[in-house]
């Protein structure tokens, strides 16, 4: 079968799949919608927690439906070595990124999606949670919010580790909470801060939004890109 053709089933199943799963099988609900009013059509960053192969998904699928727009994730490059997930990574027109050595080609990317006012979508974690508690976050996101000026919208995810965690192979039924958090317009308010301490106010943000605590400190933050 042509590769496209399974790219472009992919993504619609993908779309399909996700969003009923989350709205019928695990009752979802989507709280604080009013606070990206502001910033449709344009271009940004949301910074999810990340506990599950799910989290992606549906929240492509939730930018889609509720605004038309496209959003495009930073992947890990295994995810499109897998026979299966590859076709939904490049259907949903994920970047591929191998967080040992980001290249150009990366790069060139986010900026392309930036020109197309795409949203670009980064678990700042850099990886899932197996347990579904924050783990120390890197400061990417950060650094692309202050290169750009692209705000950044913090997004607590609930739930999504009981329905599908790290490892299973099928989603189980449980209830599932997206808190989206207030734009943070960092080069504009909060420029006199070092990368380290935007990293930790931004993850504090996903922190109380997850219902949970971050207990990271500046000191710990690493300094890589990703």
């Amino acid at each position: 079968m042509n590769k496209n053709l399974l790219t472009t089933i992919a993504e619609k199943l993908m779309y399909f799949c996700s969003w009923n799963l989350f709205k019928i099988v695990c009752k979802g609900e989507i709280h604080n919608l009013e606070y990206l009013d502001e910033l449709k059509g344009t271009s940004f960053i949301v910074t999810p927690n990340h506990t599950s192969h799910l989290d992606w998904l549906v929240i492509y699928s939730l930018f889609k439906r509720k605004f038309n727009q496209k959003i495009t994730f930073l992947a890990k490059k295994e995810l499109f070595e897998h026979v299966l997930w590859k076709y939904v990574a490049i259907g949903g027109g994920a970047i591929k990124l191998d967080r040992e050595n980001v290249t150009k080609d990366v790069l060139k990317s986010i900026y392309t999606s930036i020109r197309n006012k795409w949203i670009v979508g980064i678990f700042p974690e850099g990886t899932r949670s197996k347990n579904g508690k924050l783990l120390k976050a890197k400061p990417g996101a950060i650094k692309l919010a202050m290169s750009t000026g692209l705000p950044i919208v913090p997004i607590g995810l609930c739930g999504f580790n009981e329905v599908l965690p790290s490892g299973a192979l099928f989603p189980v039924p449980h209830k599932c909470v997206i808190n989206i958090g207030k734009p943070i317009y960092i080069k504009q308010d909060h420029a006199d801060k070092s990368v380290e301490e935007i990293t930790v106010m931004v993850m504090k943000e996903i922190a109380a939004l997850s219902n949970q605590e971050y207990d990271y400190s500046e000191d710990s933050v690493p300094f890589s890109l990703v």
